[in-house]
């Protein structure tokens, strides 16, 4: 099983870094391709082992907990927001897709902390996750339309729900 995959995999997916997955196990660094092993029989089964493993800590282990008004105050001020281009990049299982440039996602940890109000290095936990998450796969970025801001609350308030827990 080719553990590189499953990591990219799970940045594109999640927006976590390798060392939040082995905070996820409890693993220092340096012990996770072996764990990674031990999930799956190959790179799928394992980062669908792993994106089960972090919603059951989300839920179980969760700080926060989003509400319909807390997307609601973000969608509002998203409406108004003027996003920069997308940024393209190749996908691990191939391809391309695209994700919010720096400036975008740190905008948008940074607005979605204080609607929940979350102490500022918790949000600066969010804006790299935000930054690595792949937003849309195909050859042309779509419109920044209401659906693709919808899209991206939905994100955003999963991601914002894992802060403290990984």
């Amino acid at each position: 099983m080719n553990s590189d995959l499953v990591k990219a995999q799970i940045a594109e997916d999640m927006g976590l870094a390798p060392a939040d997955i082995a905070r996820l196990y409890d693993l220092d660094e340096g012990r996770l391709d072996r764990h990674l092993a031990t999930l799956g029989a190959d790179a799928s089964s394992a980062v669908q082992r792993i994106l089960a493993d972090v919603d059951a800590a989300r839920i179980r282990h969760r700080y926060y907990t989003a509400s319909p008004e807390h997307g609601e105050a973000l969608q509002a001020i998203l409406k108004k927001y003027p996003f920069h281009s997308l940024v393209s990049q190749p996908t691990a299982a191939g391809g391309v897709g695209g994700r919010l440039g720096s400036d975008d996602a740190q905008y948008v940890a940074y607005r979605a902390a204080d609607i929940v109000q979350i102490d500022f290095d918790w949000g600066d936990v969010l804006r790299p996750r935000l930054h690595r998450v792949i937003l849309y796969r195909g050859e042309s970025a779509p419109a920044i339309t209401p659906p693709f801001r919808d899209h991206l609350v939905e994100i955003t308030l999963y991601l914002l729900e894992l802060t403290g827990v990984l």
